[in-house]
C-alpha cells in the first residue's frame, strides 16, 4: 500500500511530497475521475468499496472534532524539535506508524 500510494501515474511526478491539495475537488475534476476514486487502497472502489468507509471517515471527524472542543490547546511539549513539514517520517512494518511518535500537550 505504501507503494502504491506513491504512485506517480495518479499523484504526479511529486508523488512523494505531502500536498493536501491534491484531494480539492476541483483539482479531481481536472483529473481521471475513475483514477482518483481508486487512489486511496484501503477503502477501495467499484463495487468492491468498502461498506464501512462512511462511518469510519464520519468516526475519524466526530473525534477530532471532540478532541479539539475538549482540548482547545494543542501544542509541541517544550524543547520537541519541530520537523520540516514533507519529510516522511515512516517506518514500514506490518502497519504504517511514526518514527518516534506523535508528541503533543493537550490542555483544557
Amino acid at each position: 500500500m505504501y507503494t502504491m500510494h506513491r504512485r506517480p501515474d495518479l499523484y504526479g511526478m511529486d508523488a512523494e511530497l505531502f500536498r493536501p491539495e491534491r484531494w480539492d475537488e476541483q483539482m479531481a475534476l481536472s483529473q481521471n475521475e475513475t483514477d482518483s476514486k481508486w487512489g486511496y487502497l484501503p477503502f477501495n472502489g467499484g463495487p468492491r468499496i468498502c461498506l464501512g468507509m462512511d462511518f469510519a471517515l464520519t468516526e475519524a471527524a466526530y473525534t477530532i472534532v471532540r478532541i479539539i472542543q475538549k482540548f482547545p490547546t494543542i501544542k509541541l511539549p517544550e524543547g520537541e524539535p519541530v520537523e520540516l513539514v514533507g519529510v516522511e517520517k515512516q517506518k514500514i512494518t506490518m502497519v504504517m506508524s511514526i518514527t518516534g511518535g506523535c508528541n503533543v500537550e493537550l490542555r483544557q
